[in-house]
């Protein structure tokens, strides 16, 4: 036995040693439930268990962000829900205040809860907050819903309308037109027309030139101004009309020829441009014509008068619709047919024609009932004290039924006859002018309401003035005339005052142009509008008011429902954003578990395996120990 060499008890001291330690590492990580516990127990694995744990922490605090959004957004469609009843409500009393079976006393009862509701409604749309933010306001505001910079949600609600009072804008004429614009033709212009030539939703000018037998067409830029397109040449013309005469959409012309013994037609292209000329023979020279549906058929047929001294008679030709006409049929008029006009007289659904006469015995109107297939029934004299050759037809006090507004040229006036229905007029009503050239009856401001424009030419004060309606047959004192004459205050003798009426800048108000001659143009003015602002409140004290707010609330309701359609589309984003984060943390969460925390059953194992083996190891320690003491005994004493 060797004595001086302790080399197993030192190797078991060693052993009992690392297992102490073990047996403490063990108790640590199931004291602590985690395997890694400081960076000797696994740099690596420690960095990234600290990545997964912030990614866990910052999913958690985004799951807090989105249930914190999905609140807000109930409350505020919370909200939303009473006002859509409160909305409900008002448009049911409003809807009972409309009927015209209650009295204003019981409308104004109606109209207290209503503006209780009002208010209501408006201090919602103020107290509609959450954290003290208003969410209607417009902004665009985020939600951090992820983990990272730039992870947001944006979001804006659009705010329902209000209820309060409002500003209504309306622009007016208020009889001031601009400074005279001119274009020139050539020489001895005679008459034009308007109308949309190339389609593109402008009011265009076409006038014919007498003496070089021109058809110049003046297009619309839609601001005031206009370009010249090109001149056609008509063989002869003078008067002229616009119409639909075949099944295209196009505006096509028709034209008085005073030397091709015919009615020329120029069917229209769509740009500004016109087709072939066509020749409606008729026999003689034609003085004036005009286009309607005088059959029923969707087309525009013409109408004519021959020239002076060819015949006393009214020409009719039928369009078939398809660029080719029938033959030209006559009916007598009589004597000195000048000028012809439309309308339905007896109200019989069909087209009748009016002729007037300028010829001392001829002092009346005739009046050609249709019969609605290109024919007339019957006709019947309107007698008149004088001479006409200036005449138009409108309804001039919105009852439904045509009248007609005549210059009496020898007289000087201007004469009105309300039609009554039947084919029959009123007595004569007469406003006195000073030489009265031509007229045009059209709503000149806007107002629903026929307005009378008529020239005072042939003097060296020749202007245009304008008469408002007031819709009841009668007219305001006209308003201080335009002068659309070639020089303004110069003396001109031969100003025909050929006007037409339409918008030429489109500002929804009617422009005026004429002819004129010495030097000759083609004159326009532009109506200047004036713009007012009114407050309009809400209420339903009347039947009218109650109806019009049926459609306010209507209106509401409509962006409250898009409001809370909104919210629910952002609700079903938040849902979805939830369940992925959700995902994410519990799977973040597993993943950090499965790094760093400790596996109970090995770390049990281990521990036990651990203590009996340190166990051993003092067992066999102390046995050397004891092995040794017995050897020093057999030693001897000294």
């Amino acid at each position: 036995m060797r004595i001086l060499s302790q080399q197993f008890a030192f190797m078991t001291q060693r052993n009992v040693a690392t297992l102490s330690k073990s047996i403490a590492r063990t108790l640590e990580r199931l004291s602590s439930g985690k395997r890694i516990n400081a960076a000797s127990d696994g740099a690596a694995e420690m960095a990234r268990g600290v990545g997964l744990e912030s990614t866990r922490r910052s999913l958690t605090a985004a799951l807090r962000n989105l249930n914190d959004a999905r609140a807000m957004f109930e409350i505020t469609d919370g909200v939303l829900a009473v006002q859509n009843d409160i909305i409900q409500r008002m448009r049911e009393i409003s809807l009972q205040s409309a009927s015209g079976t209650l009295s204003s006393s019981d409308r104004a009862y109606l109209d207290q809860e209503f503006q209780q509701l009002k208010a209501e409604y408006t201090r919602l749309l103020s107290a509609d907050t959450y954290n003290g933010q208003n969410l209607f306001d417009g902004s665009v505001r985020s939600i951090q819903v992820g983990v990272n910079k730039g992870e947001r949600m944006s979001f804006s609600l659009t705010s329902p309308e209000t209820l309060s009072s409002t500003s209504v804008t309306t622009t007016s004429f208020d009889g001031v037109y601009s400074a005279r614009a001119t274009m020139g033709l050539g020489s001895i212009n005679w008459e034009l027309e308007v109308g949309d030539f190339d389609n593109d939703g402008n009011e265009d000018i076409i006038a014919t030139n007498q003496a070089n037998n021109w058809l110049q067409v003046h297009l619309s830029n839609g601001d005031g101004t206009f370009n010249s397109l090109a001149t056609f040449s008509l063989g002869s013309g003078r008067g002229v009309a616009v119409g639909h005469l075949n099944n295209d959409t196009n505006l096509d012309i028709v034209i008085a020829s005073n030397s091709a013994s015919g009615v020329r037609v120029k069917m229209g292209v769509g740009d500004g441009t016109f087709g072939a000329q066509i020749l409606l023979n008729t026999g003689m020279n034609i003085a004036h014509v005009g286009v309607d549906d005088l059959n029923n058929d969707g087309f525009d047929d013409v109408a004519y008068i021959p020239a002076s001294g060819l015949g006393d008679f009214v020409g009719v030709i039928l369009s078939n619709g398809n660029g080719t006409f029938k033959s030209a049929v006559t009916f007598a008029t009589n004597t000195g047919p000048r000028k012809l006009d439309f309308g339905d007289f007896n109200e019989d659904g069909n087209m009748d024609v009016i002729v007037g006469h300028n010829n001392a015995a001829s002092q009346n109107l005739k009046i050609f009932y249709g019969d609605g297939a290109g024919s007339f029934s019957s006709s019947a004299n309107l007698a008149l004290d004088s001479p006409t050759d200036c005449f138009q037809v409108a309804d001039l006090d919105n009852s439904g039924t045509d009248d007609i507004v005549r210059i009496d040229n020898v007289n000087n006036e201007i004469e009105f006859r309300l039609g009554n229905g039947d084919g029959t007029f009123q007595s004569a009503t007469t406003i006195a002018v000073t030489t009265p050239e031509d007229l045009t009856l059209q709503d000149i401001d806007g107002d629903g309401n026929v307005d009378l424009t008529y020239s005072a030419g042939l003097t060296s004060n020749a202007r245009v003035y304008l008469m408002r309606g007031y819709g009841d047959g009668t007219f305001a004192s006209a308003y201080s005339g335009v002068d659309l004459g070639p020089s303004p205050g110069a003396v001109y003798n031969s100003f025909y005052g050929k006007i037409r009426a339409a918008d030429f800048n489109s500002d929804g108000i009617l422009d005026l142009a004429a002819t004129n001659q010495s030097p000759n143009y083609i004159s326009y003015v532009l109506s200047e509008i004036e713009t007012t602002t009114t407050g309009q409140d809400l209420n339903i004290l009347t039947q009218s008011s109650a109806e019009d707010m049926l459609e306010t609330l209507d209106s509401v309701m409509v962006s409250i429902a898009l409001a809370r359609a909104e919210i629910g589309a952002y609700t079903s984003r938040l849902e979805t954003i939830q369940s992925v984060n959700t995902q994410m943390r519990d799977a973040t969460s597993e993943a950090l578990s499965r790094m760093v925390d400790a596996d109970y059953a090995e770390e049990m194992a281990d521990l036990v395996r651990e203590q009996i083996l340190r166990e051993s190891g003092l067992i066999v320690m102390n046995q050397m120990q004891l092995n040794l003491r017995l050897i020093l005994k057999l030693l001897p004493s000294d």
